[in-house]
């Protein structure tokens, strides 16, 4: 499964960097320049890793920030900043930023940050997976001994109720 990186940065020879690096990595892209572009592709697009500048243009990002933690339950973000001083660095973590990094952040360091992402992110999507199967499993696990009490009663009556309940789960 490819992992979807939402570069949400002013600067359009930045953001045209990252995210020719971020391809470049196999990593699929989408871009906007400001804080309202970035919150429409959050609500309408599959994102797993947000990388958002801090200040988009004149306006502070953490509407941005705030949509994304809503959006994804807490999925990954990295803010790229140059100005924030200490008591944003420490609101940003307690927003939900997984990192913070210096603008303009050097691109061996990005994608590393955003690898390892990808990695958690896959590793979340297999285990969401494994966690549906079991769940299927388990239903299995039901209607099988439900059909054996039916046929072990020899109840016409508990089998069609057995019948009915598959019928409902499938």
């Amino acid at each position: 499964m490819q992992t979807t990186v939402l570069i949400a940065e002013d600067d359009g020879l930045l953001r045209t960097q990252w995210a020719t690096a971020l391809r470049a990595a196999d990593l699929t892209v989408s871009e906007a320049s400001t804080c309202s572009g970035a919150i429409g592709l959050i609500k309408k697009n599959t994102v797993d890793v947000l990388i958002l500048d801090w200040k988009l243009g004149s306006e502070t990002a953490s509407v941005v920030l705030d949509t994304w933690v809503n959006a994804t339950r807490g999925g990954p973000a990295c803010i790229v900043s140059g100005s924030a001083d200490r008591q944003e660095l420490r609101d940003l973590y307690t927003r939900g930023a997984y990192n913070v990094l210096d603008k303009p952040a050097d691109l061996g360091t990005l994608l590393t940050v955003i690898r390892r992402y990808s990695s958690e992110i896959a590793t979340r999507k297999e285990l969401k997976h494994l966690k549906d199967e079991i769940k299927k499993l388990r239903r299995a696990v039901v209607v099988l001994a439900m059909f054996a009490a039916a046929i072990g009663a020899g109840n016409s009556d508990a089998f069609e109720r057995v019948l009915r309940y598959v019928a409902a789960l499938w």
